[in-house]
């Protein structure tokens, strides 16, 4: 049976883990994936899986991330859904002496996010610093593009208010705001594999 890091699983709504040789290539396609041992789902209220796992053979852990909807194995299986983040674990072994082995996985967020203006600037305007608020459905890092800038450079998910650095009088026509927001990708959740 396999741990999973409780904080990672905040939000999810169904993560399904594949167990496959270590030489099988990654794919977006959890259903194009040969060399399977098998699937399973976490479960999101203990975070744990179970997985029969083969002794002394390299394998891999290959992660399906989905928001929104709660999915059955068999729906996964017998049906194309579209992972709303993804991930791989390195090659690793298990071993008939070991107790405990704890494997990594990289997760990729494959969604963009939402991004909508709230509240704009006034146009025409005196304030030499103005505000500018948006709402995100994710946090993450924003650019700017054009004459604007800001010392706020980073969103959280949610509504999120800009305040210009100083500008001259003039007429700006080139700000883009938010220019880009990333969110802070890859990242790597702890799944911490233990036998029983």
């Amino acid at each position: 049976m396999a741990g999973v890091n409780l904080d990672f699983t905040d939000g999810v709504d169904t993560e399904l883990i594949a167990l496959v040789a270590d030489n099988t290539p990654f794919s977006q396609n959890y259903q194009s994936l040969g060399n399977l041992y098998q699937y399973a789902l976490t479960d999101l209220s203990t975070g744990t899986v179970s997985l029969t796992v083969p002794l002394d053979t390299g394998i891999k852990l290959y992660s399906y991330v989905f928001f929104g909807e709660i999915y059955t194995v068999s729906e996964l299986t017998n049906s194309t859904r579209r992972a709303d983040q993804f991930g791989k674990s390195s090659s690793f072994t298990i071993s008939s002496g070991d107790t405990s082995k704890e494997v990594t996985l990289t997760i990729v967020d494959v969604t963009a996010p939402t991004v909508a203006q709230v509240t704009g600037v006034t146009t025409p305007t005196n304030d030499t610093t103005p505000a500018y608020t948006f709402s995100s459905s994710e946090s993450g890092t924003i650019s700017y593009g054009g004459s604007c800038s800001s010392a706020t450079t980073s969103a959280s998910s949610g509504n999120n208010t800009v305040t210009f650095n100083a500008l001259s009088d003039d007429t700006y026509s080139d700000t883009r705001v938010p220019h880009f927001l990333s969110p802070p990708s890859p990242w790597t959740p702890q799944h911490p594999l233990w036998l029983k």
